[in-house]
This record gives C-alpha cells, structure tokens and sequence, in this order.
C-alpha cells in the first residue's frame, strides 16, 4: 500500500469516527432527558440521588429517620404529594427559612432536628398522590404540619405555583413517581409559618 493509500484510509477512518460521534448525540441526549421518568423506591430516593437537591437531602438527614416528615419521605407505601425544592431555592430563600424556623442562621437546619422536619412536614401533602392534572387554581390542602397549601395557575401560560402562607414557589417538574407518592421541584421553598412552630431561638 503506498503512502498516499495510508493517508486516504487514516483520513477515511477519521471521519467515519466522527459520524458515528454526531450519530450517538442525539441518543446520548435523549437516554439524559428519558431520566426524568424513571421511577424511584421513595420520595427520599429521588431527593437523594439527585444532584439538584443536595440541599433537601441533608435537611431530611438532619431531622433524623424518626422524624415524622423523614419517615413518611422514606415510606414507599404511602401516597404522598411531595414538594421538593431545588438547591437554588434554598439558596434564595435561606434566611426566609431560618427567620421562620427560628434559627439564627440556616445552617443550624442541619444540626436541629425538630426544625429540619418542621420543614419537610410542610413540603408534603399526606394521604394523596396528587397528579399534576389535579392542580387546580385555588385548590387548598393541609400540609403534614397542618398548614395550607395553595396551588395556583398563571392567566397566560402553563406555569403552575404551590403557595404556603409565606411563600409562593413555582412548580418545576410535576409528577416525578416515587413510590406511590408523587415529587414535584420547585424554585422556591413553601416555608411554615412561625405561629405553628412553638420554638425558641436556636
């Protein structure tokens, strides 16, 4: 073989390798966004295996697996509806939720049990599985610490919003299976109100 034969192949064999590149993105693409339907054991896989949600997850491990909010995030037999807010959120509304947890910075969430499930009991609507076909402008529910829930729709597009009596967050993804509950993101952190809490300062 001479060596301009060896070069044609060389340069054949590279843009063979470069189509078969291009032809995989796509399929690469669409294995990533098919993700979002995969079903998980429970509310607190889902939180725990996403990299979205590093923030809720040590919240949920800092209320401890006795916690009323943990046990029922970690049950795969109950139907649930579940809020789970984004790390960004947290980090938007990380004073709102240490002002009305009574916490002197949001980082003592972690270390103080009974505000961290505070917290998680009102990020959770108990009893049902809600679809997101079910969120109905000014539909009202009681979380798990007993406080409303609001859904709400906006007049001109599709978007839908969970508001707490503090807090109106959007809702990101809808529907995500987890068990036999239902997780939904969202942008902002529905936080309880102080009047429920019955805590001093930490």
């Amino acid at each position: 073989m001479t060596r301009a034969s060896c070069h044609r192949w060389l340069l054949l064999g590279v843009a063979a390798a470069t189509a078969l590149l291009l032809a995989a993105g796509p399929c690469a693409a669409q294995s990533s966004s098919g993700s979002s339907t995969r079903r998980y054991s429970t509310p607190a896989q889902y939180i725990c295996t996403d990299p979205d949600h590093t923030t809720l997850c040590r919240i949920l491990k800092g209320a401890g697996p006795d916690s009323k909010g943990a046990a029922a995030l970690n049950d795969a037999t109950v139907s649930n509806t579940v809020f789970a807010p984004l790390d960004s959120a947290f980090s938007q509304d990380s004073k709102t939720v240490a002002r009305k947890l009574g916490l002197s910075a949001f980082e003592k969430i972690y270390t103080s049990p009974k505000q961290a499930d505070r917290l998680l009991q009102n990020l959770i609507i108990p009893g049902q599985a809600i679809s997101s076909n079910g969120f109905k402008t000014g539909s009202d529910f009681k979380s798990m610490l007993g406080q409303h829930l609001y859904f709400k729709g906006a007049w001109f597009t599709k978007d839908l919003y969970v508001q707490s009596e503090e807090v109106k967050a959007k809702i990101i993804q809808v529907d995500i299976p987890a068990g036999r509950s239902v997780v939904n993101t969202t942008d902002r952190v529905p936080v309880p109100s102080a009047p429920f809490l019955g805590i001093g300062h930490h």
